[in-house]
């Protein structure tokens, strides 16, 4: 290497420490397509306050709902990889829609740069407490005696987790359900809890206040164990259900070419403020099971969400409305 080129390659390598010492000078954005006040929207708040006293500049959460996430993931990829733009998104942006948008060509490890895992997201089966049934066996035989009578919600529209996991359960259950897509969470939670729809899988921290009110009732649990914040709600097999194991996950991502000296600064504030005892309470409060794990994480968990949902995806035919 001749003394220019080392020079050059010295002072490339010498700013960018700079600049990742210097971050973040302004406030920063966290864009996300998870609805304001929904489950994972609360948490996205507490660790973005938390990383505004950490950094000293504001955090500001972005929310951007709507086409299956894909609203979010294209700001974020035309956004400059300086940092001050950051994206909260989950598998069912990363793994899943791709196999819903035929025109979609994603891969997180060259389209974006992954930064880290934050939680992962059980799903609750919840029923209306205004509804027919209160147990998985109830549901499963009023399916059975009245095919295409019981409609579901699923938020963020068609393909997503939660209205995959419930093609699933019809599949090992034998049974017939109405799928009723919507934009959010907040008025699929509303329907349920008016009886306009009759069931659901949603997160608990999306269900809490309809949960709270009694309006809504979970009645398992898509978990191997049963979880901390709901001890009472039995596994889905423990229920009288099919051995069903579906959670979402949460990860933290920024446009592509993010120098890697700001990914690491990022990443270790980041995970200091997740491992912050009431961060980890808020997460576990709200249903959530905290994880960690940096990019290879958010690409091998991409992976295999991949191949489980897209293989579903084709043999149901599933597009994208």
């Amino acid at each position: 290497m001749s003394a220019v080129l080392a020079a050059l390659v010295l002072l490339s390598v010498s700013a960018g420490q700079a600049h990742a010492q210097a971050f973040p000078s302004r406030p920063v954005r966290i864009i996300t397509y998870f609805s304001a006040g929904s489950g994972p929207d609360a948490v996205i708040r507490v660790v973005a306050d938390q990383l505004s006293k950490t950094w000293q500049q504001g955090v500001v959460v972005d929310n951007r709902p709507g086409a299956n996430g894909n609203i979010a993931l294209n700001a974020i990829e035309r956004a400059a990889p300086d940092g001050y733009t950051l994206e909260v998104t989950d598998s069912a942006v990363v793994a899943i829609n791709p196999f819903l948008y035929p025109s979609m060509d994603l891969k997180v490890e060259r389209d974006l740069t992954p930064l880290s895992v934050w939680f992962k997201v059980p799903f609750y089966l919840i029923v209306s407490a205004s509804g027919p049934f209160k147990t998985v066996p109830q549901l499963i035989a009023y399916a059975k005696a009245n095919p295409g009578k019981v409609s579901y919600g699923s938020p963020t529209g068609v393909g997503n987790p939660g209205h995959l996991t419930m093609e699933m359960f019809k599949i090992a259950t034998g049974t017939d359900m109405l799928h009723v897509p919507y934009k959010t969470s907040v008025p699929m939670m509303t329907d349920l809890a008016t009886g306009t729809i009759q069931a659901a899988w949603a997160s608990m921290g999306t269900a809490r206040s309809m949960l709270q009110s009694g309006t809504v009732i979970p009645i398992a649990v898509s978990t191997a164990t049963r979880q901390a914040a709901r001890p009472d709600v039995p596994t889905l097999p423990e229920a009288g259900g099919p051995d069903l194991r579906v959670t979402t996950w949460i990860a933290l991502v920024g446009p592509k070419n993010m120098p890697s000296d700001l990914v690491a600064k990022i990443n270790a504030d980041v995970d200091r403020v997740l491992k912050m005892p009431e961060v980890t309470k808020r997460i576990v409060d709200l249903g959530n099971e905290p994880a960690s794990g940096g990019a290879d994480a958010v690409v091998e968990l991409t992976r295999a969400d991949s191949e489980r949902f897209g293989k579903l995806i084709k043999d149901l035919k599933i597009k994208a409305e």
